[in-house]
């Protein structure tokens, strides 16, 4: 805090950042949720007729779509959240994280001294699903 700004000034500065974040990912999370919704109400549609079975291309790009909306939501909600020092952390999925990264490490260090036979490879651990 600079010491020539009185408290309440510095309170209020913080409290409007606070405010336009939140208005932002407000108005970013409606959106997209809008747009996830419509887009599965079309696929849903689209597998209530014969043409949309014939091609189902058409649906894999519309689940595509809905994943890559939902990516970017929780990706720009959690780059503001962080930004204002207020981010959320799933402590179940981050001793999953360390669970695996201590699982490749050790099978790295426990690599040299076994023989080719006989050993599974390690694909290792991803957040998310990758892309087709």
């Amino acid at each position: 805090m600079n010491p020539a700004q009185p408290k309440s000034a510095t309170d209020s500065h913080t409290t409007r950042q606070l405010s336009n974040a939140l208005t932002q990912v407000d108005h970013l999370v409606q959106q997209g949720c809008a747009e996830i919704s419509s887009i599965a109400q079309l696929a849903l549609a689209w597998l209530e007729t014969p043409k949309g079975h014939r091609h189902m291309d058409v649906v894999a790009r519309a689940l595509q779509s809905i994943r890559d909306s939902a990516e970017t939501l929780a990706d720009y909600a959690g780059t503001e959240a962080q930004a204002m020092g207020c981010g959320f952390e799933d402590a179940a999925e981050m001793r999953r994280a360390e669970a695996a990264e201590a699982r490749i490490r050790r099978r790295g260090r426990d690599a040299p001294r076994r023989s080719g036979r006989g050993s599974r490879q390690s694909h290792g651990a991803t957040a998310r699903l990758p892309h087709p």
